[in-house]
C-alpha cells in the first residue's frame, strides 16, 4: 500500500538509477525523505526570520518604507521602555524559574519515595500544563478581582479588608508569578522524575551502606547528576519567561500598573500592533533572540564545566 504512493513511487525513480552508486543513493533518498520538513522548516522558520531582519533594518510600510541600518536597535536601547521591559522580565524569569524548578523538583523527589496514589498526585499536579492558557489565565483574573474575586472573599472570613491584586505593583507582579509558577511546576515535575528514575540504583545503595543521609543523597548524587535536566529546565525556563509569559501578562494585568508588570514580548506585541511599528518590534524580538541565544549558549558552557569537574 506505501509502496503505491504518488510520493513514495516518485523518490524511488529517482534515487535509484542505475549509473549511481549505492552512496548515491543513499544521500540522494535521505534528501528526498527529509526534503518535506526542510521545506516547511525554510517556509515557517527561516524565511521569516530573514525578512523580519531585514524589515528591522527598514522604517515606514510599502513604498514610503526607507532603509535605516541599524537604527531601529540603536532606538530601541535608547528607550527607557524596552530597559523596563527587559528589567521587568528578568525579575520576573528569575524568581519563576526558581519557584517553578525548586516546587518541581520537591513534588518528584516525593513521588520517587512511591507514595501512596502516585499516579493520581502527579496527574493532578501536570494539569494545569495541558489546560488552555488564555482560559486559565482569564479563570485567575476573576479569582484576584478586588470585588468578587475568591481571594478577597477568604480574606473577609477572617476579617481582613480586600486587597487591590492587580492595582499595586508589588501584588500585581506576584500575581503574575503564582499564575507561571502553577501552570509549569507539574512540566517540570515529570523532568525532574525522568532524570531521577535514570540514575542507576547502585548509587544509592553505595550511599546507604555509607550511612548518607536523605540530604546528602540529594546533594552528593541527585543534584550532579541531574545537571543536563536542570540546563534543559533552565533553557525552557526563560523561554516561558519572555515568549509564553506574554499570555499571562496581556490576560491579568495589561502590563499595569505604571508598567511594573510590562514583559518584553507584551512590549514588543504594543509596538507591533499598538504604534504599529512593526520594524521597531522585528528589531525587539531580533534583541531578544540574541539574548536567549545568548544565554543558552553559557548555560550549556556551565554543563560542560560541571561535568568536567564532576568526572576530572
Amino acid at each position: 500500500m506505501l509502496a503505491r504512493h504518488p510520493y513514495l513511487s516518485f523518490m524511488k525513480r529517482i534515487s535509484s538509477p542505475k549509473t549511481w552508486s549505492n552512496r548515491q543513493r543513499q544521500v540522494a533518498t535521505g534528501f528526498l525523505l527529509a526534503a518535506p520538513a526542510i521545506i516547511g522548516l525554510a517556509v515557517f522558520v527561516f524565511v521569516p526570520l530573514i525578512m523580519g531582519f531585514w524589515s528591522s533594518l527598514h522604517v515606514g510600510f510599502g513604498a514610503r518604507s526607507r532603509f535605516v541600518w541599524f537604527n531601529n536597535y540603536r532606538y530601541a536601547l535608547t528607550e527607557p521602555r524596552f530597559w523596563n521591559s527587559l528589567r521587568v522580565t528578568s525579575l520576573y524569569t528569575l524568581f519563576y524559574t526558581f519557584g517553578s524548578a525548586f516546587i518541581g523538583f520537591i513534588a518528584a523527589l516525593w513521588i520517587a519515595k512511591r507514595i501512596v496514589l502516585k499516579n493520581l498526585f502527579s496527574s493532578l499536579i501536570f494539569l494545569p500544563y495541558v489546560i488552555t492558557p488564555p482560559v486559565a489565565t482569564l479563570v485567575w483574573q476573576y479569582m484576584y478581582d478586588k470585588n468578587f474575586g475568591i481571594f478577597n472573599y477568604l480574606l473577609s472570613l477572617i476579617g481582613i479588608p480586600a486587597v487591590a491584586w492587580l492595582s499595586t505593583p508589588l501584588f500585581a507582579f506576584t500575581a503574575l508569578l503564582v499564575v507561571q509558577i502553577w501552570f509549569s511546576f507539574g512540566y517540570h515535575m515529570i523532568l525532574f522524575a525522568a532524570g531521577m528514575q535514570s540514575i542507576p540504583p547502585e548509587y544509592f545503595e553505595a550511599a546507604a551502606i555509607d550511612g548518607a543521609s536523605e540530604f546528602q543523597k540529594v546533594r552528593l548524587i541527585i543534584l550532579p547528576l541531574l545537571i543536563p535536566t536542570l540546563v534543559f529546565v533552565l533553557i525552557m525556563s526563560l523561554l516561558a519567561g519572555f515568549a509564553q509569559s506574554f499570555v499571562v501578562a496581556q490576560v491579568i494585568t495589561g502590563g499595569g500598573p505604571l508598567r511594573t508588570t510590562e514583559v518584553f514580548m507584551l512590549y514588543v506585541y504594543d509596538m507591533a500592533f499598538g504604534n504599529f511599528d512593526v520594524p521597531l518590534a522585528n528589531a525587539l524580538t531580533n534583541i531578544m533572540f540574541i539574548l536567549l541565544a545568548v544565554a543558552s549558549l553559557l548555560l550549556y558552557r556551565w554543563q560542560e564545566r560541571s561535568y568536567q569537574g564532576l568526572y576530572s
